[in-house]
């Protein structure tokens, strides 16, 4: 066999990336370590199936052009999303700058932050809550989860 195909490991994603519970388990690096093995730099890359979102972007950013079909819209949503993503520090900047703008005379991360108020059953004080539980047919709250201070 003159090319024999090998195996290339890679690593796993980590759980920081949205719906990866849902994703194929591609493991980061085997794409983009037998492309680099196989492939001339700059090379144009086909993924007929477009499955994992992960795959694609992952040998685009080693430098291969790369065609997708994806017919569906949550890997295809992912896959752009990757793609075009924001760094770390910049989504932190803009997060920090959004709290900053002002809805009336408060704050707006104070005035997103008081939609989750709720008395507490112990105390009487307001607390804020960690999450709320809603009764889907009904549309009525069953629960709510929060800490009492």
């Amino acid at each position: 066999m003159a090319n024999p195909i090998y195996f290339y490991p890679g690593t796993d994603l980590d759980d920081q990336h949205p719906l990866i519970r849902f994703m194929p388990p591609v493991p980061q690096g085997s794409a983009s370590g037998w492309a680099a093995e196989n492939l001339p730099p700059g090379s144009i890359v086909l993924d007929p199936f477009g499955a994992s979102p992960f795959l694609p972007a992952e040998l685009a950013r080693s430098g291969y052009r790369v065609i997708v079909a994806s017919n569906n819209p949550i890997p295809r949503f992912l896959l752009e999303f990757n793609a075009n993503s924001p760094s770390t520090a910049s989504l932190q900047s803009a997060l920090a700058d959004l709290a900053t703008h002002r809805k009336g005379d408060t704050r707006l991360e104070p005035y997103i932050r008081s939609f989750y108020f709720t008395d507490c059953h112990q105390c009487d004080r307001e607390v804020e809550a960690e999450s709320f539980i809603w009764e889907r047919d009904t549309n009525s709250l069953l629960a709510r989860i929060y800490s009492c201070p």
